[in-house]
């Protein structure tokens, strides 16, 4: 499956054109450490797509805190798939407008999206929101969570009332897309829960999986054998708290 395949966006909306390393790390103000996170990582950054009210027939939009004029999409391909989170923060933090950048390391893809709000103090900068993103899908061996993600970010499935709408509709479908990846089945089928709700859900479970990891090696370490028990009945206990919130999304 090839990029533009993914999204089905008219030519009219394409750029195409290759983005020197440099604008980001020299605009983000970028340490000497965190430029050699781009120079040692990136292959190559392309701007995809501009999708303007023009080209596209989507509303801009405005209110109070957020002015969603066009909304962006990027590639980046990778040397190798190292310190993508801070990569992204930094791309997402200098582009101005909602943006979906798309990694790229051999067949493997992941995909990154945040919302964005006017800085209070700066009306040139952006207050980036929470950063969400897919975990590495295979394009040659795509599962039907996958397909359906895919499908679900075709252009005709994604509101066309306004550009907040329409990042909001890819947003909402990547964090459904991330929750049934971890219960293992397709949760825009017959839940009935908003993406938001579905996110929360995910987002607990995530957090309890943590804290039993962090019990797990604490028990390791532990050497009276009580206090391996009592580990064992919080790691239970968290286990069955787990298995009451996947049962929320059944």
């Amino acid at each position: 499956m090839k990029i533009n395949e993914i999204f089905n966006i008219p030519k009219e909306c394409e750029v195409g054109s290759k983005i020197p390393k440099k604008q980001f790390y020299e605009n983000a103000n970028l340490k000497t450490r965190d430029k050699s996170i781009f120079t040692d990582n990136i292959h190559k950054i392309l701007w995809c797509y501009s999708l303007k009210e023009e080209n596209i027939r989507i509303t801009e939009y405005k209110d109070s805190i957020r002015d969603y004029k066009e909304v962006e999409i990027f590639h980046v391909s990778l040397k190798k798939a190292d310190k993508i989170n801070r990569i992204a923060d930094v791309i997402l933090r200098t582009i101005t407008y909602p943006t979906l950048i798309i990694f790229q390391f051999n067949n493997k893809i992941q995909l990154f999206v945040a919302h964005k709000k006017e800085h209070l103090s700066d009306s040139s900068k952006v207050t980036l929101e929470e950063i969400i993103s897919t975990e590495w899908i295979d394009l040659e061996n795509l599962d039907n969570i996958d397909k359906k993600l895919f499908e679900s970010l075709q252009l005709e499935n994604l509101s066309f009332s306004n550009f907040y709408k329409f990042y909001s509709d890819i947003v909402d479908n990547i964090n459904v897309y991330n929750a049934s990846k971890a219960v293992g089945r397709d949760l825009a089928l017959g839940v009935k829960l908003s993406p938001d709700e579905i996110k929360e859900i995910k987002d607990e479970i995530d957090r309890i999986n943590d804290e039993i990891s962090l019990k797990r090696n604490q028990s390791k370490k532990e050497t009276q054998f009580n206090k391996q028990m009592e580990f064992n009945i919080e790691i239970h206990n968290l286990q069955e708290e787990i298995k009451k919130l996947e049962g929320r999304l059944v």
